[in-house]
């Protein structure tokens, strides 16, 4: 089964109760790196209402670490680690870590198919290129296989599959299935649900049928200011000395010389000695 599949082990061993009353979070965050590269981390978690009302963890039937152990019998391609996980508000389960060293990979792995054993199994085209200084990431989400997590195991009995079931009935029963990239350099376009900072996300239970995004890791246009110097020939000089402006041009250059203010009303008035 792919990762979906391999998620519904809790929902196998809580049983179809638990679709009912709780609450289940899929979270996927992947990192590209600039050198083609990429990491993932996948978070699976079940609220605390969901362990405390079916009291699986003190019947010693399901337990983070029994999660993680099932996890690791069945590696992603790239796994690094699995370990049980708490996150702030008390969600309990497991966090995947995936290294990628090229984009190929991590293509093949986020492609669902029938049958497989491991790989993400979200969508059901996926794609990561790099052009030059942009990065453009395209996918189509495959829809049945992410209702496929509502695959169950009822008493011990083959996996069962409830029929009619839509994405919008799985969240409305607290079901969370997100995704999340970020791309080298800017983000120039996209169609996430959300986006803080670089990170995309989208909200693989709502109305989300594609994705795009587009970055560029090319250095922004710089502002170029343009200063229009004076005509040649023109030099000014301000007060408190004389003002002299030379203007060139035919007949010839010609010079004027005019005192300060103060000056020139002194002449007027015969105080200014020499006058």
């Amino acid at each position: 089964m792919n990762r979906l599949g391999r998620a519904s082990a809790i929902t196998a061993a809580v049983g179809f109760g638990f679709l009912v009353s709780g609450c289940f979070h899929i979270g996927e965050e992947t990192v590209v790196g600039s050198n083609g590269t990429a990491d993932m981390v996948v978070t699976e978690t079940l609220s605390p209402v969901v362990w405390a009302s079916t009291g699986i963890e003190g019947q010693g039937a399901l337990t983070p670490a029994k999660l993680a152990k099932e996890e690791a019998k069945s590696p992603l391609p790239g796994q690094d680690s699995v370990q049980v996980y708490t996150d702030p508000e008390g969600w309990k389960g497991i966090q995947v870590r995936c290294t990628f060293h090229s984009l190929a990979a991590l293509d093949t792995v986020e492609i669902a198919k029938q049958g497989q054993d491991n790989g993400a199994g979200l969508f059901s085209a996926f794609s990561i290129a790099q052009t030059g200084s942009q990065w453009v990431l395209d996918a189509k989400v495959d829809v049945p296989a992410i209702i496929a997590m509502d695959t169950v195991t009822v008493d011990s009995s083959k996996p069962s599959k409830p029929k009619g079931i839509t994405r919008a009935d799985l969240a409305q029963l607290g079901i969370q299935v997100s995704v999340s990239f970020r791309l080298p350099g800017q983000i120039v376009s996209d169609n996430a649900t959300s986006v803080s900072g670089s990170v995309m996300t989208w909200n693989l239970l709502g109305q989300v049928y594609t994705l795009h995004a587009v970055t560029t890791t090319a250095a922004p246009a710089l502002l170029t200011t343009t200063t229009t110097a004076p005509p040649a020939g023109v030099t000014t000089t301000a007060p408190p000395g004389d003002v002299t402006t030379t203007t060139t041009g035919p007949p010839g250059d010609v010079t004027t010389t005019t005192a300060p203010l103060a000056e020139r009303t002194r002449r007027a008035h015969g105080h200014f000695s020499g006058a």
